[in-house]
Parts: C-alpha cells; structure tokens; sequence
C-alpha cells in the first residue's frame, strides 16, 4: 500500500468516524434520558439504601444527566450537523472515488 493510499484510507475512516458521530448526536433523545433518570432518582429517594450507596447512586445520576444536556445542546444547531454530515458525506465519496483510481492503476 502505497503512502498517498494510506492517508486516504485514514482518511476516510475519520470522516466515516465523525459522520458516526453526527448521526448519534442527531438521533440521540437526551429529553427522554433525562426523564428516566429523574424517575430512578425519585425511586431512589423511596428506597432504604444506605447513605454512602445513595450519594453514589446520586453521583452517577449527576453525570449521566450532564451528558445528556451537553448532547441536547448539541442538538440545538440541528441545521449546522446536518449541514456538516451533508458535506462530509461528499468528502467520503471523494474519497473512495481517489482510492478506487489509485488501486486501479
């Protein structure tokens, strides 16, 4: 395999790995995690865990839901990721059309 194959193929794998990405933003529902999480934590609230298992419980909790408004956020500018993901997807076929052409020859 030739250098200039090799940098496209990394290529291509950075870009098929972003437009992953994008998808997963794009077809995320963080709301709806959100909720489930606040409903564990009202049933947390009831049950008779110890102190130390509740403050664990309630750090995980902490964390999960951050995750999920920072991937809500993201969604925000929906038109922006579809906009990217429209031109990486171009890049990709770009791409593979140089990658075909070189192994042909």
């Amino acid at each position: 395999m030739t250098t200039k194959e090799k940098v496209i193929c990394e290529s291509i794998m950075r870009v098929q790995k972003r437009i992953k990405e994008i998808d997963d933003i794009l077809n995320a529902t963080p709301l709806q995690e959100i909720i489930k999480i606040r409903k564990e934590f009202q049933e947390l609230i009831k049950s008779k865990l110890p102190l130390q298992e509740e403050i664990k419980m309630i750090e995980k909790f902490q964390k999960e839901e951050e995750k999920q408004l920072k991937i809500f956020e993201k969604q925000q500018n929906t038109l922006k990721l579809i906009d990217e993901k429209v031109k990486l997807a171009m890049e990709l076929s770009d791409l593979k059309g140089e990658l075909y052409w070189i192994k042909r020859h």
